[in-house]
């Protein structure tokens, strides 16, 4: 159990949170610290209270919570142990490839999926939904006349729906994610500029934590507000909504995409309803076998769903109260 100041922390870092099947509401168990070998005590912090599991978890889920619990011990020892070099030798370099015109464009990124230096899993590596937002903005800014003027990308991991719109549409683009987890997305960004044509984009990397407004007011406003496979937490997405409506400019868009996971597209919903934000529109993709530029990522184990396909929503949001 963490002490107060460091619980905000904690409560970010999907590391720290697991669903078992059975379990109430949405299944989501907040993680404390188990017993844990003598020799592990050097690499955990001084203000950290060792809890034995919660009751709740008996038999076979109690089985499963201590397994995980060794797992993610082990790992934070490997990480706190590991040489610089080591690191660098865990992560991913990717070159993603840009479907459309005009063709050979590229984003060089950096994932993490053994997590060494990302806080959280979730957004150390490429998921569908964000490669599917990439050719949704590339297909409708085709169409317009002018661009957006700014650009501000919620919870973006790795940076690569930041990083198109910075690179290959030429807009400046502010990139934000949890304080603790920035050093990827820097790596990231930093890996992409080392491209000799993509060194002058306009990109900033900012800290932001939802519904933070020491965090929100300095950032002002953007004409263009995205995220992709940021509503997953239902407990987060009125901090998102609330987010995202405070940096939207008078006449802003606000795009979110996210994969089909049970439940998340009606809670996503509900929380619109909730928090008065009207839908302006909802588009299915389905990326199927075929579709040759999304088949490196979408073929990974956690991305396709039990029908072989990956389905992703993109829904333009736009706040209740700009209905004349």
């Amino acid at each position: 159990r963490l002490p107060a100041a460091r619980s905000t922390m904690l409560e970010e870092n999907e590391n720290f949170g697991f669903s078992f099947l059975g379990s109430d509401g949405d299944g989501l168990v907040k993680l404390e610290m188990p017993d844990l070998p003598p020799d592990w005590f050097e690499v955990i912090p001084s203000d950290v209270e060792i809890m034995e599991p919660p009751a709740v978890l008996t038999g076979q889920q109690g089985g499963i919570w201590q397994a995980l619990c060794e797992r993610m011990m082990t790992d934070i020892h490997r990480n706190h142990t590991m040489s610089e070099e080591e690191k660098e030798a865990s992560l991913r370099f990717v070159t993603l490839p840009i479907p459309g015109s005009p063709p050979g464009r590229i984003l060089k990124l950096v994932e993490d999926p053994k997590g060494v230096i990302s806080a959280g899993a979730t957004g150390s590596v490429l998921w569908p939904a964000c490669m599917a937002m990439i050719q949704e903005l590339d297909e409708q800014f085709g169409h317009l006349d002018k661009k957006p003027k700014s650009a501000i990308e919620l919870g973006a991991g790795l940076g690569a729906l930041g990083l198109f719109l910075a690179v290959h549409q030429g807009i400046p683009t502010t990139i934000t994610e949890l304080p603790e987890v920035l050093p990827l997305l820097q790596r990231s960004v930093k890996e992409c500029k080392s491209h000799q044509s993509f060194e002058n984009a306009p990109v900033e990397v900012a800290p932001l934590r939802w519904g933070e407004l020491t965090h929100i007011a300095p950032l002002g406003t953007f004409d263009l507000v995205v995220g992709s496979d940021i509503s997953y937490r239902p407990d987060c997405l009125d901090e998102l909504l609330q987010t995202a409506e405070s940096l939207l400019s008078a006449e802003g868009r606000f795009l979110l995409s996210l994969q089909d996971r049970s439940g998340e597209e009606e809670k996503l919903e509900a929380a619109c309803e909730k928090q008065k934000m009207r839908i302006v529109s909802k588009k299915e993709v389905k990326i199927h076998e075929q579709d040759v530029e999304y088949t490196e990522v979408a073929n990974r184990d956690y991305c396709r769903g039990e029908d072989g396909l990956v389905k992703v929503f993109i829904y333009e949001l736009s706040p209740e109260k700009r209905r004349k």
